[in-house]
């Protein structure tokens, strides 16, 4: 994918761009987060591989809105 979404995309089930530093959800369904700890920035990609510590864990479902 190679543009900009706007949250009201087909199909798009959570938006979350961190442009304003926020986890707010740009989607319908408004599953917003929270950031905890410090900020990193780099120029490679970030690996979440489940190992030493590098998990991103995510459940959602359409009947769970918060």
């Amino acid at each position: 994918m190679n543009s900009i979404l706007t949250g009201k995309e087909e199909g798009l089930v959570g938006y979350w761009n961190f442009d304003d530093g926020t986890t707010k959800d740009l989607s319908p369904y408004g599953n917003d987060g929270s950031l905890r700890g410090d900020a990193e920035t780099g120029k490679e990609l970030l690996t979440l591989n489940g190992h030493n510590g590098n998990v991103l864990e995510a459940c959602w479902s359409p009947d769970q809105k918060s």
